[in-house]
């Protein structure tokens, strides 16, 4: 069996949104030998990802934490396993995941975009308002830009109060 063919099909069923069938294609697509680790890492992302779709957040954590293992430095990973623990409300846990994605791509939008919201439940105002600005310089949601404009506000507002 090719192992592309058989994670294309977990694609496939995952933008079908069949993510059990996409699940079970991963898993047997990692039963074949000659698999890189960051193969394995793809792979067990994906399987994240579909189980972060059926709301299933343990198995969603689990399967990021095997990808990280068989890639610390992959990216897509770290980054959403840092929303994973924002939804969580780890933060400690999500500002962790984010400054590993910051080391290797100061740059990541959705990532510093992260930091603004994690800094600012952490209170720590300065912070959320340096990376708020800082995703204005690479980010594109516009959703997120009008987020992070009145989170700015919030920050300067309770900023203000602490000074007083």
């Amino acid at each position: 069996m090719d192992v592309g063919r058989i994670v294309q099909d977990g694609i496939e069923y995952y933008n079908k949104g069949d993510y059990d069938k996409a699940i079970r294609c991963y898993l047997d697509a990692l039963q074949i030998n000659n698999i890189t680790d960051k193969g394995k890492a793809n792979i067990y992302f994906n399987i994240g990802l579909s189980y972060w779709k059926k709301n299933d957040l343990k198995q969603t954590e689990k399967f990021y934490l095997l990808s990280i293992k068989h890639n610390s430095e992959y990216i897509p990973a770290l980054s959403d396993l840092g929303k994973l623990y924002y939804d969580m409300s780890e933060y400690k846990k999500a500002k962790s995941c984010f400054l590993r994605v910051l080391k290797l791509d100061l740059e990541y939008p959705n990532v510093i975009y992260g930091m603004a919201l994690v800094s600012h439940v952490m209170k720590d105002y300065s912070a959320a308002i340096k990376y708020a600005e800082e995703y204005f310089k690479y980010g594109q949601n516009e959703e997120f830009i009008q987020e992070l404009k009145l989170l700015i506000t919030d920050c300067n507002l309770k900023l203000k109060k602490i000074i007083r």
